[in-house]
């Protein structure tokens, strides 16, 4: 979820050409050398192929399928420099053949952080012919975003991030801390490699909770939460009540479970975690459910999902605590969608103690990067003010989540 819109160019010009059969180079050795990079391509042979392609270029530097399939390849290899040097060069040499270099070379300088420079071909791309209506509104929409980045990183506002011990951070992923109101006990996901398998030795994972308490300022080792909730399976993206009695989390492939990933629930018993509850049907769906913020009176569920009837891809929804049962299960209200959902992302809301505010991460909003974090304040009548986004050095042109 955190890719720039590239065109695929092998696509766009290896299937079109091989229609034609005409290149913008006569030189039948660079043609030849352009044919065996898209065999070695569709072998996946990339660094073969690229190969291939520099020695197209070398016999001749103007040959534009050979620049426009490079920056293709680059792009899948994440060789952001190389490919932002073969757009250049190709948009310089003919912007008209290929429109969408522009536009990608927007993209490219935009995930780089270059605000100023991404401006440019943004630009240059909306004065060109026959570009499409999708591809015109985003780059005006990225105009707008490299403006208030421009602006942010000139009046940062006071933020410093400080890392916690490594008593709790490792050379894993450590993501979603939960805290408990006295400020002594963290819970949080963290990402374990299970190792690698197959025949290309593929690493992977599985996401199980953690705990640390603090001892006199001191952040204890961080141990697996519990047996009765960290399973073979993905357990993550906890929330807990203030009081720390209550936690809700994600887990997938339960037998229980409707959907991909549904919300579950346990009640802290002395130190000991209860069997984990499913949330039930009016919080999740066939679909996927996941990433729950809980309301520090435990009323409140605040979730991400991507049920139809959204206005988006991911939506923020929210329902309510109806009542607790006489064998101690919850029956929450179906779920709202929350009026700050876009047609794009919204993802890992944070509801504050306070109740007064919700923190949460969009990539369908003006910002420095594809998700940035922004704040909703509630207003008198129970509504929610417009999206603020938390601007420099909160958010920067990386990934942002709460």
């Amino acid at each position: 979820m955190r890719c720039i819109i590239f065109i695929s160019l092998f696509l766009s010009f290896t299937l079109g050409l091989s229609a034609q059969k005409k290149y913008t180079s006569e030189d039948k050795r660079a043609i030849k050398f352009y044919q065996k990079a898209q065999e070695s391509s569709r072998q996946r042979n990339i660094d073969e192929a690229l190969s291939f392609l520099a020695k197209a270029l070398e016999r001749d530097n103007c040959f534009m399928e050979a620049l426009l399939f490079s920056a293709d390849l680059y792009s899948d290899q994440g060789e952001t420099k190389k490919m932002i040097n073969a757009y250049e060069r190709a948009t310089v040499i003919d912007p008209n053949f290929f429109p969408n270099a522009s536009f990608n070379l927007g993209n490219a300088y935009f995930q780089d952080g270059k605000y100023q420079k991404a401006s440019e071909p943004y630009q240059a791309f909306l004065k060109l012919n026959k570009i499409s209506a999708k591809n015109k509104n985003h780059s005006l929409y990225k105009l707008k975003c490299c403006e208030f980045a421009i602006d942010a990183l000139k009046n940062p506002s006071e933020f410093q991030a400080i890392s916690l011990s490594d008593s709790i951070n490792t050379e894993a992923d450590e993501y979603w801390p939960s805290l408990t109101a006295d400020e002594q006990t963290l819970i949080f996901t963290r990402l374990i490699s299970l190792g690698r398998i197959g025949r290309d030795q593929k690493e992977i994972f599985q996401e199980d909770l953690c705990l640390s308490k603090k001892h006199d300022s001191i952040w204890t080792n961080s141990n697996a939460l519990s047996k009765v909730i960290n399973t073979k399976r993905n357990e993550g993206a906890q929330s807990v009540t203030a009081d720390g009695r209550y936690m809700y989390f994600t887990a997938s492939a339960r037998k229980d479970g409707r959907g991909r990933c549904d919300i579950y629930y346990s009640k802290k018993v002395g130190d000991l975690w209860s069997e984990p509850v499913n949330c039930g049907a009016n919080v999740n769906t066939k679909n996927w459910e996941a990433q729950p913020s809980i309301s520090s009176d435990g009323r409140s569920l605040y979730f991400v999902s991507n049920r139809k009837s959204g206005k988006g891809k991911m939506d923020i929804w929210k329902s309510n605590l109806i009542e607790i049962l006489e064998d101690g299960k919850q029956r929450w209200s179906k779920a709202e969608n929350l009026n700050i959902n876009t047609a794009e992302n919204e993802m890992s809301p944070f509801i504050h103690a306070s109740n007064d505010y919700l923190v949460f991460a969009s990539d369908g909003l003006v910002g420095m990067g594809a998700y940035d974090l922004y704040q909703i304040d509630r207003v008198d009548d129970g509504t929610w003010s417009a999206p603020k986004n938390l601007s420099y050095p909160i958010n920067t042109h990386n990934d942002e989540m709460v």
